[in-house]
This record gives C-alpha cells, structure tokens and sequence, in this order.
C-alpha cells in the first residue's frame, strides 16, 4: 500500500508542473497531460474506494480519540493555506446529507456560526469559479 500512496503523491505533486509546461494552443501535448492525471485520477479513486471498504471500518474502532484528532490536526496543518475554507465546504458537499451530521458532530459549536457566515459562503464563490462562472 505504501508504494502505491508514493505513486499518487509523486504523480500529483507533478501535475501542477506538467499541466504549466503546456504551451498555449498545444492541445496534443494537452492530450497527454489529461490523460495521465485522468489516469491518476481513476486509480486513486479505485484504490481508495477499496480503503474505504476494508481499511477505514477497521481503523475508526481501533483509533483513540487522541490519534484521531492528531491525524485531523494534520489534515488541517496540511491545507494550503487560504484553502481551508474550500476543503471544509468539499468535505462537507461529500456528505450524504450535505454534512449537516458531521456539522453538529465534529465541528465545535462556536465555529459553526463562522461557517454558515463566511466559509459558506466562499466555498460557493470557490464552486461557481470552478465552474467557470
């Protein structure tokens, strides 16, 4: 497992570089940078969906709540910064029900009010721009 985790983060930490290295109106060498990150893509999916059924059961009744809220604090240390807003809002859009649960269980209540006010909010300007609106 752990040299396949290698191939994502080396093949994802290059694809800002391969996807800059493409000249304007080269759309053959466009072509190609598509198709290894849509690659990358797919098998990251397809690896961490096989996670999800087998790894992540197992893990959330072994961990602490010590370790997990180590491994939060490092997802959270991990966000670009500027980002966390947007990585919250994707966080929660994963949710079967919007992350209203995952609201009111994981986010501390004196947060949530800066959510619905600001964070929201900008992950919704961050959705429209991704769109191209």
């Amino acid at each position: 497992m752990a040299e396949i985790h290698r191939l994502f983060r080396a093949g994802f930490t290059e694809g800002p570089g391969l996807v800059n290295g493409v000249k304007d109106g080269d759309t053959s060498h466009a072509e190609v940078v598509a198709g290894q990150l849509e690659i990358l893509s797919i098998a990251s999916y397809a690896h961490h969906e096989g996670e999800e059924t087998t790894i992540v059961p197992v893990v959330e009744t072994t961990l602490t709540e010590d370790e997990v809220e180590r491994s939060a604090k490092h997802g959270r240390k991990a966000t670009p910064k500027g980002q966390i807003w947007n990585q919250l809002g994707a966080i929660l859009a994963a949710q079967p029900d919007v992350g209203d649960e995952w609201l009111h269980k994981d986010m501390p209540s004196a947060a949530r009010p800066i959510w619905r006010a600001v964070g929201k909010r900008r992950y919704k300007a961050h959705r429209e721009a991704l769109a191209g609106r």
